[in-house]
């Protein structure tokens, strides 16, 4: 019976130039793949954050538009003219301030196919303009409104000189 140191025979390698290289190209392989998922969770994270952005700034724009179109119905800061912005108000989670509506002047442009009477003064139109700026404490996202009115009144020159 042999014993085990006998049947263990050194044998040489069958190919003696190898030294490993096929371990280095696996571990560059690796580590460059490794590099690309990062990439691609980089790239994620950053779209996700310019869609959480333009998101806040919609958002912002509504509350700030919201609180235009609540103003426009009140024909008393036209006559005379509000001179005093509006109270800070909170619509979400967005406070709003909504500027005095600035008087432009009178509206000069001819509307298309609008007939008046003979001998009747037409009732003139002035343009106004709102301002309204929607701000969030906490994204520190901040948004401004202008929206341009125009309102026919018969009550001489509502503007201020």
């Amino acid at each position: 019976m042999r014993s085990f140191n006998q049947l263990a025979v050194p044998t040489k390698h069958p190919h003696p130039k190898q030294s490993g290289a096929t371990l280095v190209i696996a571990l560059i392989l690796l580590v460059v793949l490794t590099l690309l998922v990062l990439s691609g969770v980089v790239t994620s994270s950053l779209g996700f954050r310019v869609a959480a952005n333009m998101q806040q700034e919609r958002e912002a724009a509504a509350a700030a538009q919201a609180a235009i179109d609540a103003r426009l119905g009140n024909a008393n800061d036209f006559k005379p003219a509000r001179t005093t912005d509006y109270p800070e108000e909170t619509i979400g989670a967005y406070k709003v301030i909504v500027k005095a509506p600035k008087c432009l002047g009178i509206d000069t442009r001819e509307e298309v196919g609008k007939k008046t009477q003979v001998g009747v003064e037409p009732i003139p139109r002035y343009l106004w303009e709102y301002s309204a700026t929607a701000r969030n404490a906490n994204t520190g996202v901040e948004v401004t409104v202008v929206q341009g009115v125009r309102v026919q009144m018969n009550i001489g020159s509502p503007c201020p000189n």
